[in-house]
């Protein structure tokens, strides 16, 4: 599979052009993810909103996964990979303490 750009293909790009490229596409994706999120948040509450979003990551991740074929990690790499999610999922889940919110 090979994405044609302006310029070329992507194996024609310099390394500079692919982060610049990476950036962007970044940038676009996380912006068309705030607008979403902000026009959903009058409908969903925030749980079901968390779940969509988990779900909306995990299926990108699949494809990227199905795509490349990498081989599963075993063993100590295996418990690094898990301590690393949970740690990340237990920081990123933890609610900040403010004055006057519920839970606060």
């Amino acid at each position: 599979m090979c994405l044609r750009l302006g310029c070329g293909t992507v194996a024609d790009m310099s390394s500079k052009h692919l982060a610049a490229a990476a950036t962007v596409i970044t940038v676009l994706l996380w912006a068309c993810a705030f607008v979403v999120i902000r026009s959903v948040g009058a409908v969903l509450s925030p749980g079901p909103m968390a779940f969509v979003r988990l779900l909306v990551g995990s299926s990108a991740l699949a494809l990227v996964a199905l795509r490349y074929r990498r081989p599963f990690p075993r063993g100590r790499a295996l418990a690094f990979v898990l301590g690393y999610g949970v740690a990340w999922f237990a920081g990123y889940s933890r609610r900040r303490r403010v004055p006057g919110q519920p839970g606060g």
